[in-house]
């Protein structure tokens, strides 16, 4: 197994769901920069909502980007996934009340979240970012984190 340790972390706490949006952080991550890449984690934290997600979120990973990603599972830990992580990403289709997120920017993680009403008020404290936009737009906001 690969040491992490030297890598930037970036967390994607949320139930693997289609509109959770891991898919929109897929296309940003394959996207990236290879030197972004390979100095980076991109850990999806969750329980999978329905079978094949986890499948599908894989097979839309590029061979490049399949090294770095990792699919831990759901975690009884979350806060310490947080601790442990130095960016949070979510790029959510849809937000009641967006708790990881909350969580992670109030102890002290650069967040970029998806533009949706659910995240507005969190504006002052992330970058947002609209994922309807292309592929390699959406990789400079994901670089930007890093």
């Amino acid at each position: 197994m690969r040491n992490f340790i030297d890598h930037t972390w970036i967390l994607y706490l949320a139930r693997i769901d289609s509109v959770k949006g891991q898919q929109h952080a897929i296309r940003a991550w394959n996207a990236l920069s290879s030197e972004k890449q390979e100095r980076t984690l991109l850990i999806f934290l969750g329980q999978e909502s329905a079978s094949g997600q986890i499948a599908s979120l894989k097979n839309a990973l590029t061979d490049r980007g399949r090294t770095n990603t990792v699919f831990p599972g759901a975690s009884m830990a979350p806060r310490d996934w947080i601790a442990a992580s130095d960016a949070f990403l979510s790029l959510s289709e849809f937000e009641g009340m967006p708790l990881a997120p909350l969580e992670s920017i109030g102890s002290g993680l650069p967040a970029l979240l998806s533009e949706i009403p659910g995240h507005e008020f969190l504006k002052p404290f992330a970058n947002l970012v609209d994922c309807t936009i292309d592929d390699s737009a959406l990789a400079d906001s994901l670089a930007h984190l890093i």
